[in-house]
Protein backbone atom coordinates (compact mmCIF):
# COMPACT_ATOMS: atom_id res chain seq x y z
CA UNK A 1 0.00 0.00 0.00
CA UNK A 2 1.41 3.28 -0.92
CA UNK A 3 1.24 6.61 1.29
CA UNK A 4 -1.71 8.03 -1.49
CA UNK A 5 -3.73 4.88 -0.70
CA UNK A 6 -3.05 5.22 3.25
CA UNK A 7 -4.09 9.00 2.57
CA UNK A 8 -7.20 7.99 1.14
CA UNK A 9 -7.78 5.45 3.84
CA UNK A 10 -7.71 8.00 6.22
CA UNK A 11 -9.65 10.61 4.87
CA UNK A 12 -12.44 8.03 4.28
CA UNK A 13 -12.34 7.56 8.46
CA UNK A 14 -12.01 10.89 9.26
CA UNK A 15 -16.07 10.77 7.87
CA UNK A 16 -17.01 8.95 11.09
CA UNK A 17 -15.27 11.42 13.64
CA UNK A 18 -17.58 14.05 15.82
CA UNK A 19 -16.16 17.27 14.83
CA UNK A 20 -14.66 18.69 17.79
CA UNK A 21 -12.86 15.44 17.96
CA UNK A 22 -9.17 15.37 19.00
CA UNK A 23 -7.36 12.32 17.04
CA UNK A 24 -3.78 11.26 16.25
CA UNK A 25 -3.39 9.99 12.63
CA UNK A 26 -2.75 6.54 14.01
CA UNK A 27 -6.20 6.35 15.54
CA UNK A 28 -7.65 6.18 11.84
CA UNK A 29 -6.57 2.61 11.57
CA UNK A 30 -6.81 -0.50 12.80
CA UNK A 31 -4.43 -0.81 15.55
CA UNK A 32 -2.62 -4.00 13.65
CA UNK A 33 -2.73 -2.30 10.66
CA UNK A 34 -0.99 0.65 11.65
CA UNK A 35 1.18 -1.47 14.11
CA UNK A 36 2.10 -3.39 10.63
CA UNK A 37 3.40 -0.45 8.53
CA UNK A 38 7.23 -0.54 8.61
CA UNK A 39 8.16 2.66 10.53
CA UNK A 40 9.08 4.97 7.53
CA UNK A 41 5.76 4.43 5.80
CA UNK A 42 4.13 5.49 9.60
CA UNK A 43 6.52 9.12 9.22
CA UNK A 44 5.88 9.18 5.98
CA UNK A 45 2.29 9.62 6.34
CA UNK A 46 2.39 11.50 8.92
CA UNK A 47 4.41 14.34 7.28
CA UNK A 48 2.58 13.85 4.10
CA UNK A 49 -1.24 14.12 6.20
CA UNK A 50 0.56 17.03 8.36
CA UNK A 51 1.35 18.79 5.33
CA UNK A 52 -1.99 17.91 3.45
CA UNK A 53 -3.73 19.63 6.06
CA UNK A 54 -1.17 22.85 6.52
CA UNK A 55 -2.44 23.24 2.89
CA UNK A 56 -5.84 23.03 3.45
CA UNK A 57 -6.52 19.88 1.21
CA UNK A 58 -7.89 18.09 4.18
CA UNK A 59 -11.13 20.20 4.70
CA UNK A 60 -12.59 20.82 8.71
CA UNK A 61 -8.82 19.47 9.98
CA UNK A 62 -6.89 21.31 11.72
CA UNK A 63 -3.55 21.01 13.17
CA UNK A 64 -2.96 21.13 17.07
CA UNK A 65 0.27 20.64 17.50
CA UNK A 66 2.50 17.78 18.87
CA UNK A 67 1.31 16.01 22.30
CA UNK A 68 3.90 15.10 24.61
CA UNK A 69 4.61 12.05 23.14
CA UNK A 70 5.60 14.00 20.24
CA UNK A 71 2.83 12.82 17.77
CA UNK A 72 0.94 15.15 15.73
CA UNK A 73 -2.17 15.84 17.40
CA UNK A 74 -5.22 17.45 14.62
CA UNK A 75 -9.04 18.84 15.62
CA UNK A 76 -12.07 17.99 13.65
CA UNK A 77 -13.61 21.41 13.44
CA UNK A 78 -16.19 20.70 10.71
Amino acid sequence: MDINELFIKAKIQLTNLPINTRFELKELFEGYEWKNLEKKYRLNLGKFFKNQVEMNQVPGIMYIGKKSNNHAEYKKIQ
